[in-house]
This record gives C-alpha cells, sequence and structure tokens, in this order.
C-alpha cells in the first residue's frame, strides 16, 4: 500500500520520528512477525524502513502485510512533515524559557530546552566579551557527567575569537555555521572537539540589536547522525529568539533594580521629614512611657549640652529610650519610623559614644546624665 508521499532517500537517513505513537505501533505490529527484533525509541526513518522492509520479506499473512506496508507510509509521512514540526519544536523550546526571571536562568535552560523539545542530542551556550568565547552551560541528553566534564575542558581554555577559530566568522557575518569533519580539523575549540568527540555539529550567533553576544552549539553525537542545513537553520531561529528574551529579561532585571532604588529613596525621604518634623515639633515622650522628660536647650545641664554635641536630636531621642529599656520596634513606632532607621541611629550613636552594645551605651548616658543635678 503506497502511502502517496514521495521522501528523498537523503531525508530518510537520520531523519528522526519523534512520534512515540507511531514507534509503538511499529513495535506492536513487528512482534506479530515471528524473529523480527524490536526497533529503538531513537531509530531514524531508514531504521525504522529497514526494519519494516525485512518484516515484509518474511510475513505471508495478509493483514500483517498490509499493516507494514501502512506503517512504511506512515513513516514517510512524519519525515515529510519534519520542516513543519521543526518549527514547532523551536516554539515548544522558547516557550519553556518564558518563566525564566533573570538572564542567568535563561543562559542556565537555554541548552536543555534546544535538547529536550528540538532535533538535537546535546547543546551548549557560551558568552561573547571582548572577543573571548567562554561557554556557560553545557547539556547532553540523560549524561549530566560528559556534560559537566564538556564545559571544564571548555573553561581551562581561553578562546580567543581570532583568524584560527571557524566561530569568528559568525562574530563577522552574524550567520550560523554547519561544520563537519570536526576531529579532522585543526580551526576548532580544540578543547569542546577532544571530550566532546564531535563529528559534525551546528552553531548560531546570539545577537540582540545585530550585536553578538554568545553562540549556541548543537549536535547528534549521541545517535550517531550529522546535522544539516535544516538543523543549522532551526537552531539560527531559535537563537534570534533566544536574543530577543535575554534582552527583555535584562530589561526587566534593570528596572526591578531601578524600583528598589526608587522604594529606598522614598523610605528615606519619610524617615528624613519625620525626623525633621519631629525636631521641630519637640514632641515629648508620653508619661506613660516612663522616659525623662524633654528638656528645652536653654534649660538642658552642661551634660545633656554635651550629649547634643556629640549626639543628632534622633539619635538623642533614640538615646532616651535604649536608656528607658525600649526596643527597635517599640522605638520605631514611638518615633513613628522604620525599624531599620532606628537601627542605623543605634549603630551611629555606639560608635559616637564608643560602646559596644546597647547595655554599654545606656550605662554612659546615666552617668553623663547623673553628674548634674536637676535644677
Amino acid at each position: 500500500m503506497e502511502s502517496g508521499v514521495t521522501v528523498p532517500a537523503w531525508r530518510e537517513r537520520g531523519a528522526p520520528v519523534r512520534d512515540r505513537a507511531l514507534l509503538d505501533r511499529i513495535n506492536t505490529a513487528l512482534k506479530r512477525v515471528p524473529g523480527a527484533a524490536r526497533v529503538s525509541t531513537r531509530a531514524d526513518a531508514s531504521e525504522l524502513l529497514a526494519a519494516l522492509d525485512a518484516a515484509l520479506d518474511t510475513v505471508t499473512r495478509a493483514d500483517v502485510v498490509r499493516e507494514l506496508c501502512t506503517l512504511q507510509g506512515d513513516v514517510r509521512v512524519a519525515v515529510a512533515a519534519d520542516p513543519l514540526r521543526g518549527v514547532t519544536s523551536v516554539q515548544d523550546a522558547l516557550s519553556r524559557l518564558r518563566g525564566s526571571e533573570t538572564a542567568a536562568q535563561v543562559l542556565r535552560r537555554a541548552p536543555e530546552v534546544i535538547v529536550e523539545c528540538m532535533d538535537f542530542d546535546r547543546a551548549f551556550i557560551s558568552e561573547v566579551t571582548d572577543g573571548v568565547w567562554t561557554p556557560v552551560s553545557v547539556y547532553v541528553h540523560d549524561d549530566p557527567r560528559w556534560a559537566k566534564s564538556i564545559l571544564d575542558a571548555a573553561r581551562q581554555q581561553v578562546q580567543s575569537l581570532d583568524a584560527l577559530v571557524l566561530e569568528t566568522e559568525m562574530v563577522r557575518r552574524r550567520r550560523p555555521l554547519l561544520v563537519r569533519n570536526v576531529q579532522d580539523r585543526s580551526d576548532v575549540h580544540h578543547a569542546v572537539a577532544s571530550t566532546s568527540d564531535s563529528r559534525s555539529y551546528v552553531a548560531a550567533p546570539i545577537m540582540p540589536e545585530g550585536l553578538v553576544i554568545g553562540f549556541l552549539h548543537a549536535d547528534l553525537r549521541l545517535s550517531g547522525r550529522h546535522p544539516d542545513e535544516t538543523h543549522r537553520d532551526l537552531l539560527f531561529t531559535f537563537a534570534e529568539a533566544l536574543g530577543a528574551i535575554l534582552e527583555r529579561t535584562a530589561l526587566l532585571e534593570h528596572l526591578a533594580t531601578l524600583e528598589q532604588r526608587a522604594a529606598d529613596l522614598v523610605t528615606a525621604f519619610r524617615d528624613a521629614f519625620a525626623d525633621r518634623r519631629e525636631t521641630q515639633l519637640s514632641l515629648a515622650p508620653a508619661e506613660s512611657d516612663a522616659v525623662t522628660p524633654r528638656r528645652s536647650r536653654a534649660d538642658a545641664p552642661a551634660s545633656e549640652h554635651r550629649l547634643r554635641e556629640l549626639l543628632t536630636t534622633r539619635e538623642l531621642d533614640v538615646m532616651r529610650y535604649v536608656a528607658a529599656g525600649m526596643s527597635n520596634r517599640d522605638i520605631a513606632a514611638q518615633l513613628v519610623v522604620s525599624e531599620g532607621t532606628v537601627k542605623s541611629h543605634m549603630k551611629s550613636l555606639l560608635r559616637k559614644m564608643h560602646a559596644t552594645n546597647r547595655a554599654e551605651a545606656t550605662s554612659k548616658y546615666m552617668r553623663l546624665i547623673a553628674r548634674t543635678p536637676d535644677g
């Protein structure tokens, strides 16, 4: 039975079939053929078609023959639809990055989503800074130890972007690469090539607003396949979108930093305004607080004048409350400021009074107050 779909032989060789349901149907059908072996879930289209052809050579039952022929047609349909699925895989990979809150998270997760969503076995992402190529994160399907080995080897060899490496072309031309015969070349990153044992790979520049800030590399080493122009172009499509994601994430991080700084300024202004208002009104603490009432500057004894020369008005207020045994939280409530502001005043007055803690500061304060009797 013919499927009506014609697929070039080169597309069948190495072409992935990621339809798990189709693979299960093939293995179920092969169980009905004596001596037929199951196919791997990572088998490419040519291997699946070969297994079905071998089964057809031995089977005689008409219903099984029809089923095997139908499955051959389904495999060819899957291969023919691969370009569309490739675009979908890029969309799936990008959607997994949407939850990243920082640029660092995006850089760390990008290789993993490339492998898990697109047709690659391994991937790594690098930064490009001042003409130096520095790998950041590596992901290998089901082999984190190999990924770590590749990353460690890459970091031990600083790779400058000069005429000796192919990746320099990505910076100059802003175009992706398809590199074959990696182990026989002298213009590759030798530490990465040696540790990864890559045979061929594709690479693409990450370039928000046209500025190359990093690279993506990916290959098919685990499945023994070689990437082609389609893989190269799909990776480039992903890299272009990744550049926009990184730019947007970095902008949001910057805005969050500015927002926090603005909030800090508002808090500081509010505390300063409250301090100024308290100083102008010279409000005395309530009698129930059991705190020594505030004296006017003219009536204050010499010892208190010395304290006023040493401490600011607000620090002196804080010191009175500390001497009364109040906590930072209670003092903040009394002065209508934040607890952090009280802590800041405490740190300052401890330094000025050469005291190491609240108890020592209270002792020195009480001795100063006691030197001159109330008049």
